[in-house]
C-alpha cells in the first residue's frame, strides 16, 4: 500500500496508453472484475488527495475521487464504467492520441490540456499519468487531473498590467524621443540616467557615449564644475536649490569642448530614497545673435525706421515660436510627472500588500519567547515570516526568501503564504515543504523559487526542515555551546517531489533557536567584504543567553554597523525562539 500510494503521489498517472473500448459495469460482472484488493485499501488517500483522481483498467473508469467529480459536475455514477475518451471533446482525441503515444515512449506523461465536463464545457487542467500492475498481474493505470483555471485567470491579467507597463514606457520613450529640446536626467549622484537625440543633436555625444557619466565633466565647463557640485550637496543635505523650477541662462559645452549659452530649467523627482533630477536645455546661440542684430538694428534705425520695424517683426515671429515650443515642453513635463507618480503609486500598493501577507501580532506561549526583525532592501521585497499555533499549543515557525524583488517576488511570497496555511497541519515540517514546492512547481513561475525553513516546536522537541535556506544556530544554555544545523536542499518550486530533510532535536529551558535569511550575512561594507557566516555565528553566541527581542535587535545593529551607510544587498529577516 505504501509503494502504491508512492506511486499514485508521485507519477500523477499513465492512463491514456490502454485502449478505448466500451467497459460498462454489467461488462465488469461478466468478466469478474470487481474492484481489487488494493484499490479498497487506498481509496481514502486517493480521496484525500487535492487533485482529481481516476484510476483505470482496460481504458475505462474503475474509480474517482471526489475532488475530481466536484472539478467535472459528474456523479460517481456518470463515471464509473465509461471508456476516458468520453471526457474530452471528440476534436481533442487526436491530441489525446498523440498524447499516449509520447508516453508509451518516454514511459510516462504530463501536459496541459481541457477536461470535458458535465455541462460540456472545457475545464483546463493539468493531466498525469503512468500505468502500473496489482499483484495479481492485472493492468490498471491512475490518472491525476490539477484545476488550474485560477492559474490561467491569472496569467491573463499579469499579461493585460505587462501590457499597459509596455504601452506607458512606449508612450514617455516617444515623448523624450520626439521632444525638440534637450532633456537630460542624473541621478543623486550627477551621473546621467537619460539623454534624448536633441541632447545628442545638440551637445554631439551619442547617448551610449555619457550613460552612467558624471554631468559636470561632460556638458558643463571647467569654470562651472565645482559650483554645479556644491548646488548638488547643498539640494541633498537642505532640500533647497535656488535654481529649481526657474528658467535661467547658463553656457554649456559640446563634445568638441567649445561653449555656447544655452537656456536651463531643472525639475527634482522624487520617487524613492533620492532623488533624480531633470533639466530642460535649449541652445540660445541663434537667440543671443537676435538680440546682437536687434541692438545693431536699433543703432541704424535712426537713419533707416523701416529697417528696424522689419526686423523687429521677424524677431517677434521668433520669440512666438519659442513661446510655443515652452508651452509644449510644459504639456510633456506634466505628462511624465503624472506617469511617475502613478508607478509611485502602484509600488505603495505592492509595498503594502507584502505588509499585509505578515503576521500582525507575534505569539504569545507560556513556554516560548519570541521576537522577529524584517527590513526589505527595496519597496517590495522577498523575506517572508508566518506562525501557526495549533489547538494543542504548538508553534509552527515558517521563514522564506523569494528570488527576486518587487511585484514578482511579491507574488510568490502571496502564494507560499496561502500554501503554508493550508498544509502547516501536516504531520512534518519535511512534508509541508514537499507539498509546497510541488505546488509551487505547479503554478508555472518562470526561474521563481521560494527558499524556506520550517521549524515545529513541539514543548521541548524541534522538528526542523529546510529548502534552500541559510543555516539554523541552536544555543545551549547548559554547555554555553552554539550549534550549526545545515539542512541542504533545493528551494520550493524547483521540483515537484524533491525529498527534503528532516531534524528532531531535544531542547531544554534557557535554549535559544536563531532562523535567518541569507540577507543578513551577505551584508557587505564599503570594502566589498562580507559579514558572513562566522561573524553571525560568534555575534549570536555572545548575546545567545538575552531576551530574543535584544538578540534580533543586537544582529540587526550589527548588521547596519557594518554596512556604514551602504544600502541592502538583499533582504533581511531574524527570528529568535527562547525555551522558557
Amino acid at each position: 500500500m505504501h509503494n502504491f500510494y508512492h506511486v499514485a503521489a508521485r507519477s500523477l498517472d499513465a492512463a491514456f496508453q490502454l485502449d478505448a473500448k466500451t467497459f460498462s459495469l454489467a461488462r465488469a460482472m461478466e468478466h469478474q472484475l470487481f474492484k481489487p484488493d488494493w484499490l479498497r485499501q487506498v481509496e481514502g488517500v486517493l480521496e484525500a488527495m487535492s487533485e482529481g483522481v481516476a484510476v483505470l483498467e482496460a481504458g475505462c473508469v474503475l474509480f474517482v475521487n471526489d475532488a475530481l467529480l466536484r472539478m467535472t459536475g459528474f456523479q460517481r455514477e456518470d463515471m464509473i464504467g465509461r471508456a476516458h475518451t468520453d471526457f474530452f471533446a471528440p476534436e481533442d482525441l487526436p491530441y489525446i492520441q498523440l498524447q499516449t503515444e509520447l508516453r508509451e515512449r518516454e514511459g510516462q506523461i504530463r501536459f496541459e490540456y481541457y477536461l470535458l465536463t458535465k455541462e460540456g464545457a472545457k475545464l483546463p487542467a493539468i493531466i498525469s499519468s503512468r500505468t502500473f500492475r496489482g499483484p495479481d498481474q492485472r493492468e490498471f493505470a491512475i490518472v491525476t487531473c490539477a484545476d488550474i483555471r485560477e492559474q490561467k485567470l491569472a496569467e491573463a491579467k499579469l499579461r493585460e498590467a505587462n501590457a499597459q507597463l509596455q504601452e506607458s514606457e512606449a508612450r514617455k520613450d516617444a515623448m523624450m524621443q520626439s521632444a525638440l529640446d534637450c532633456i537630460i536626467s542624473i541621478d543623486h549622484n550627477g551621473k546621467i540616467i537619460e539623454f534624448n537625440p536633441a541632447a545628442e543633436k545638440t551637445f554631439g555625444y551619442t547617448r551610449t557615449q555619457v550613460i552612467g557619466k558624471e554631468l559636470a565633466t561632460t556638458i558643463v565647463p571647467p569654470s562651472l564644475r565645482e559650483a554645479h557640485r556644491r548646488g548638488m550637496a547643498r539640494y541633498l543635505a537642505t532640500g533647497q536649490g535656488p535654481v529649481l523650477g526657474m528658467r535661467i541662462e547658463i553656457i554649456g559645452m559640446r563634445a568638441d569642448g567649445s561653449e555656447f549659452p544655452v537656456e536651463l530649467a531643472i525639475v527634482a523627482i522624487h520617487l524613492g530614497e533620492h532623488p533624480i533630477f531633470t533639466a530642460y536645455l535649449r541652445d540660445i546661440t541663434e537667440p543671443k545673435r537676435a538680440e546682437q542684430e536687434l541692438h545693431k538694428a536699433k543703432e541704424a534705425a535712426e537713419a533707416a525706421n523701416h529697417v528696424k520695424d522689419e526686423l523687429l517683426a521677424v524677431l517677434k515671429t521668433r520669440h512666438d515660436e519659442l513661446e510655443a515650443t515652452l508651452q509644449q515642453l510644459k504639456i510633456t513635463q506634466n505628462k511624465l510627472e503624472a506617469e511617475n507618480a502613478r508607478k509611485a503609486r502602484e509600488l505603495e500598493e505592492a509595498r503594502r500588500l507584502q505588509l499585509a501577507l505578515l503576521p500582525k501580532t507575534i505569539p504569545k506561549l507560556p513556554h516560548l519567547d519570541i521576537a522577529v526583525f524584517m527590513q526589505t532592501a527595496t519597496e517590495v521585497g522577498g523575506d517572508y515570516y508566518d506562525f501557526n499555533v495549533n489547538s494543542e499549543g504548538e508553534l509552527t515557525v515558517a521563514i522564506g526568501d523569494a528570488t527576486g524583488h518587487g511585484l514578482q517576488a511579491g507574488t510568490i511570497v502571496a502564494s507560499t503564504k496561502s500554501l503554508f496555511k493550508a498544509l502547516v497541519d501536516e504531520p512534518a515540517p519535511a512534508q509541508v515543504l514537499k507539498k509546497m514546492s510541488r505546488a509551487l512547481k505547479s503554478m508555472g513561475f518562470n526561474r521563481m523559487f521560494m527558499g524556506m525553513t520550517v521549524a515545529k516546536f513541539e514543548r521541548y522537541r524541534l522538528t526542523l526542515s529546510a529548502a534552500g535556506m541559510p543555516f539554523t544556530l541552536i544555543h545551549r544554555a547548559a554547555t554555553c555551546n552554539t550549534e550549526q544545523i545545515i539542512l541542504k536542499a533545493m528551494p520550493l518550486g524547483s521540483f515537484p517531489n524533491f525529498k527534503y530533510q528532516q531534524r528532531v532535536l531535544k531542547l531544554r529551558p534557557g535554549d535559544t533557536v536563531l532562523f535567518v535569511s541569507d540577507g543578513l550575512y551577505e551584508t557587505f561594507n564599503t570594502d566589498e567584504e562580507m559579514l558572513g557566516e562566522g561573524r553571525i555565528v560568534k555575534l549570536f553566541s555572545e548575546i545567545a543567553c538575552r531576551r530574543p527581542h535584544m538578540i534580533v535587535r543586537h544582529l540587526a545593529k550589527a548588521a547596519k554597523s557594518w554596512a556604514n551607510g551602504r544600502a541592502l544587498h538583499d533582504d533581511m529577516t531574524i527570528l529568535a525562539v527562547k525555551m522558557r
